[in-house]
């Protein structure tokens, strides 16, 4: 960002401000001139993380360029950087280096509007490492929704804010509110936002430039709902959605580049009768309006199965067939197409696999992790190929079903928790890597949970809260990819 004149501003990480970072790491005193942007920095609990910590590096950017970086000792009584004119986007990272030059420790801001003075959360962690939140959720939440906040909304919510909405607690109470959560700082909060149903088991995409739509999913009397919710961006409220759909669980939705959803096959009763239909879903971005059209038929009937766009098609992986059993089948359907040779089975699994995940990674190919087989949860992976059409098998640390599957950066996937073969939660956590072809393990999660929500935050760590653990959640901080 500029000023008038584009005038460099001091931009100061006082790091006196945060007394447990001073006593990790021997920073005292604060800058002598006062900057403009500060950081409020929060380290997790627990003694002895930075005593590998030799070095900080101080930078800030914007839209990926650099604008003034600067090296301390982990002994300095404070660190700042001069030369980072006024503009929108900045993002101020801290770096813990090691004797080696190897980044220890990192922490990053959500990009922010530097226009003046300012004050920056910012959270210092070592990497590969899950903390506890500085406060725990609200409340209990299995298979929840969750919408990262794009555009500034009534309700005290920012940029970069996650709103959780819905879900249900082990004891089966289906709930319709919502709390916010707040990068930076790791605290929840209730907000106003409710569900026009209480719903778990819900499916949810964003649409560009529209908000997050919700459709399906079971409500607090076990009945499973048709009518949809749109939460626009720029809003805190939701507006229901009450016809034209019919009512689905175990279904999937996508977002498409055309800014439309697709949703895919499911079952109009928990557990039910697989469905072969598809709708395609247009809502308005200043208004209540919406259609939902027919799309192409499944060429074979599932529910809990995986899906992802890629470009302008949309392909499903396995998921329960017509027998209740896992299918192996895979097909690629363009949700847009009029041609009537469309879906087609474009290939198969090596496994057939129901309830498994779906990433994809920046070559176009996808990532099918664990899920239910024949015989059980599943402990291998398979990396569909969209131009062989064909797959490759990886072995994984263990079987897992209602895992996670966050994609982060460098083609990585942050698989998490889950259950067992013996129905047990899980905390082990692996991470696959496209650079390295493979899974290797990361430390585990503070407390085994499946059925949890993992979201991507604004300062690049990863949120896992809820699921079977209770009120709980916990932050991942990742090894940079470069």
């Amino acid at each position: 960002m500029r000023s008038a004149r584009a005038t460099p501003r001091p931009v100061a990480a006082t790091l006196a401000l945060a007394a447990a970072l001073a006593s990790a790491l021997g920073l005292g005193a604060a800058c002598n001139t006062p900057p403009e942007l500060q950081l409020a920095i929060r380290l997790p609990a627990g003694s002895g993380l930075f005593e590998g910590v030799a070095r900080l590096d101080l930078s800030a950017s914007r839209n990926g360029v650099t604008l003034a970086q600067a090296s301390f000792p982990a002994s300095a009584t404070s660190v700042a950087l001069a030369g980072v004119s006024h503009g929108a986007s900045t993002v101020v990272r801290l770096d813990g280096m090691d004797g080696n030059g190897n980044v220890a420790a990192r922490g990053l801001t959500c990009p922010a509007s530097f226009e003046g003075p300012l004050t920056a959360p910012l959270y210092f962690a070592p990497i590969n490492f899950f903390a506890a939140t500085a406060s725990p959720p609200l409340v209990e939440r299995q298979r929840p929704l969750a919408y990262t906040v794009t555009s500034e909304l009534p309700g005290f919510l920012a940029v970069g804010d996650v709103l959780l909405l819905g879900g249900a607690s082990s004891n089966g109470t289906v709930v319709a509110t919502s709390e916010r959560f707040v990068p930076g700082t790791a605290t929840f909060s209730a907000h106003p936002t409710a569900l026009a149903y209480p719903r778990w088991k819900a499916e949810a995409a964003l649409l560009s430039g529209v908000g997050l739509l919700i459709t399906g999913g079971v409500d607090a009397a076990g009945q499973v709902l048709s009518a949809g919710e749109i939460l626009r961006s720029g809003t805190s409220g939701l507006d229901t959605l009450d016809t034209g759909f019919d009512a689905r669980v175990g279904h999937r939705l996508v977002a498409l580049s055309s800014g439309a959803a697709f949703l895919s096959g499911g079952s109009h009763t928990d557990g039910g009768a697989p469905l072969t239909s598809t709708q395609t879903i247009f809502v308005g971005a200043a208004s209540a309006g919406y259609l939902v059209k027919a799309g192409p038929d499944l060429t074979e009937a599932r529910r809990e199965h995986a899906a992802v766009a890629a470009g302008s098609a949309v392909v499903v992986f396995g998921g329960y067939g017509i027998d209740g059993a896992p299918i192996a089948s895979i097909e690629s359907l363009d949700p847009l197409s009029t041609d009537e040779i469309l879906p087609h089975r474009t290939s198969m699994l090596t496994t057939a696999r129901a309830e498994a995940t779906a990433s994809l990674l920046s070559d176009g190919s996808i990532l099918v992790v664990g899920g239910v087989g024949v015989d059980g949860p599943l402990a291998t992976a398979e990396l569909w190929n969209p131009y062989t059409q064909s797959t490759t098998t990886f072995t994984m640390v263990g079987p897992r079903v209602g895992h996670s599957a966050t994609v982060i950066s460098g083609d990585r996937v942050l698989v998490a928790g889950g259950t067992d073969a013996t129905g047990a939660p899980v905390a082990t956590v692996e991470l696959f890597s496209a650079a390295t072809d493979g899974f290797v393990s990361e430390r585990s999660l503070r407390v085994a949970r499946t059925h949890h929500l993992a979201h991507s935050l604004c300062d690049t760590t990863v949120l896992m809260s809820g699921g079977s653990s209770g009120v709980s959640a916990e932050l991942y901080t990742p090894t940079p990819a470069n």
